[in-house]
């Protein structure tokens, strides 16, 4: 669907530019009629948004407690009824020859199934540790990991997926050599373990040292696993609980944290498809609707860390409230769009946002389009902004 629209969409774009035709005049002839700018008031569209699905209340605590660091690295799996693919995570972990002095962090977050049997048989590896806890969600089980790491670098898997051969001493090498911060590698994806669907590279085939916090913020993907960070980024850091998008909000604050982040085209993670997702299903579950309490979300973390309301910023927040709220919100009806876009407007409204030339010709339309409470306006123009500059997706 989305390679359709964008492709009904280009006869219309060169004619857009060269002022031939008016954006508002091309929803017309593609949709059949007008649409009138619609503004709704804050506290009623908060309130229409939280009847569908509440705002999260669940505030991010962070705990520090005084933990010694004992070893080089602490590997962190929240694990919830895994028992298909467990014992396959775990092994990719244990069985690979290493010096590293590391720490496999097992959190079973309330499995109903087989899970905490099958963790419970790790216990006597002298890597592993086992922590059961109530139900709370990945963010939670992924909290608890942080609260008791001894490891001087942290890194994260899914409980379905695998670390590749050689994984740790790749992970710890590539990161002392490259006195990063952060370091992102390359992931492939597969469905089972012995059919491989495609590699994605990092950013491209070498390792390269990034200290421009304005371009590696936008160049590094939205995963916290495939990727080995220093101890000192997670210190202040929680993932919010009760959230959908975990990582979108986690994102910007842990790479704005950063001062240097590297790429490397090495291969340390396979990261398992499974169909059955949550990302199917946004209509049915006004899934969309956490795009907006994650900006919130957002904006008070940002201020807690006191990391500045800066371009860096703002570009975030256009780039959440045009591609990803579009795609996260498809099948949604006009009433809805209105009251999201009501919302959106108070948040850009929040980080004063003014429309200038350094934005884009589609970033200054999408900022329009929000401004005015045009829906369709903001639909016409939002998927454009997937493909930023040098061509990269985000």
């Amino acid at each position: 669907m989305m390679n359709e629209w964008k492709y009904n969409l280009r006869p219309w774009v060169r004619k857009i530019k060269k002022g031939s035709i008016s954006l508002i005049n091309f929803e017309k002839s593609k949709f059949g009629h007008d649409l009138n700018e619609i503004k709704i008031n804050k506290i009623d569209a908060y309130q229409f948004l939280t009847n569908l699905r509440p705002e999260p209340t669940k505030k991010t605590i962070v705990r520090k407690p005084e933990i010694l660091i004992t070893k080089d690295l602490s590997i962190i799996v929240p694990v919830y009824n895994a028992e298909k693919y467990l014992d396959t995570c775990i092994n990719s972990v244990i069985q690979q020859e290493t010096d590293v002095n590391y720490e496999l962090i097992l959190v079973d977050d309330g499995s109903t199934d087989r899970s905490a049997e099958i963790l419970n048989s790790y216990k006597g590896n002298s890597h592993v540790k086992v922590i059961q806890k109530e139900n709370g969600g990945i963010s939670s089980a992924r909290n608890v990991g942080l609260e008791i790491c001894e490891g001087k670098f942290i890194t994260f898997i899914d409980n379905d997926d695998l670390l590749a051969e050689g994984a740790i001493d790749i992970m710890i090498q590539t990161i002392n050599t490259s006195e990063s911060d952060i370091v992102e590698f390359r992931h492939q994806v597969f469905i089972s373990e012995n059919e491989i669907v495609k590699n994605r590279k990092s950013v491209n085939p070498h390792l390269i040292k990034c200290k421009n916090k304005s371009e590696f913020v936008f160049k590094a993907n939205g995963y916290v696993w495939g990727k080995i960070f220093s101890r000192f980024i997670w210190e202040n850091i929680r993932f919010p609980e009760e959230y959908l998008f975990e990582d979108m909000i986690t994102r910007p604050l842990i790479l704005r944290q950063s001062n240097s982040i590297s790429f490397s085209n090495a291969v340390v993670y396979s990261h398992r498809e499974i169909e059955s997702s949550f990302g199917h299903n946004w209509t049915k579950n006004y899934g969309g609707i956490e795009m907006i309490w994650g900006l919130i979300n957002i904006l008070v973390e940002n201020d807690r860390l006191a990391l500045g309301r800066d371009d860096i910023l703002q570009k975030i927040y256009l780039q959440e409230l045009s591609y990803q709220l579009y795609y996260r919100t498809e099948g949604y009806d006009l009433e809805l769009l209105s009251n999201l876009l009501t919302m959106a407007r108070f948040l850009l409204e929040d980080l004063d946002f003014s429309i200038t030339k350094k934005f884009s010709f589609w970033e200054r339309k999408v900022l329009q389009a929000i401004f005015d409470g045009n829906v369709l306006a903001w639909k016409a123009a939002s998927p454009n902004i997937k493909v930023q500059k040098k061509g990269r997706k985000i």
